[in-house]
């Protein structure tokens, strides 16, 4: 049985109003169309909005939450002796985090040889 025979939609119109239940083929017809029209109208948001940030990206906006973490803070603490634990307390982040610092670190100067 299609979905729209389980369930009752009602169209608003400003004289009044079309009810589609119970389904017959002409309700059928008008409920397959608005679904047409309706992913039509979502795909063409989507095309903008793709656009919008394509543009926006060659103007060098930056898209997300801004960083709050000082990379350079957690390297400089970690050279210097501060295990990992003890520099996630003073900078209060997470020592996941600290951990996923010190190994992107090492992978970039593995890189370099």
């Amino acid at each position: 049985m299609p979905a729209f025979e389980w369930v009752h939609v009602q169209l608003h119109q400003q004289k009044g109003m079309i009810s589609l239940s119970p389904p017959t083929i002409c309700n059928s017809a008008v409920v397959t169309i608005l679904s047409a029209v309706a992913q039509a109208e979502r795909r063409r948001i989507l095309e903008r909005t793709n656009e919008g940030r394509q543009e926006a990206r060659l103007k060098g906006i930056r898209f997300g939450r801004k960083r709050i973490i000082d990379r350079n803070s957690v390297l400089a603490l970690h050279q210097q002796g501060t295990g990992a634990t003890d520099i996630a307390r003073r900078l209060s982040i997470a020592r996941s985090t600290v951990y996923k610092i010190l190994e992107d670190e090492s992978r970039v100067n593995l890189s370099k040889i």
